[in-house]
């Protein structure tokens, strides 16, 4: 996950912008999750369904995903993410669904 965090930041100042990053979203990790997987499920490349499986241990690690399947809506970078907004919003588990619902289907065929 440093290597994706390393690499927005890249782009943003190679761009030219000036923005900040500040916080880890649950909907951001959750596209990222869902897409890994949709590729992986699409694709047949391996890589993408490890993306997807590092991006839920991480998820999970840190405790955006508890063992009762909330997802909660982020945290902030300079705490390591330490002060979870247990805030919960439908989209964020949508896109975790279908992206578990994805690698069901990947690791099945």
């Amino acid at each position: 996950m440093d290597t994706i965090i390393k690499t927005v930041r890249t782009l943003e100042v190679t761009s030219g912008r000036t923005a900040l990053l500040t916080g880890a979203e649950g909907i951001a990790n959750g596209v990222f999750f869902n897409m890994g997987a949709r590729l992986a499920r699409y694709t047949g490349n391996k890589t993408y369904a490890e993306v997807a499986d590092k991006t839920w241990d991480w998820v999970t690690g840190i405790g955006f995903l508890d063992k009762d399947y909330n997802i909660f809506d982020g945290a902030h970078v300079e705490t390591n993410c330490t002060d979870i907004n247990r805030a919960q919003f439908s989209y964020n588990n949508a896109v975790f669904l279908l992206g578990a619902a994805y690698m069901w289907n990947f690791v099945s065929t």
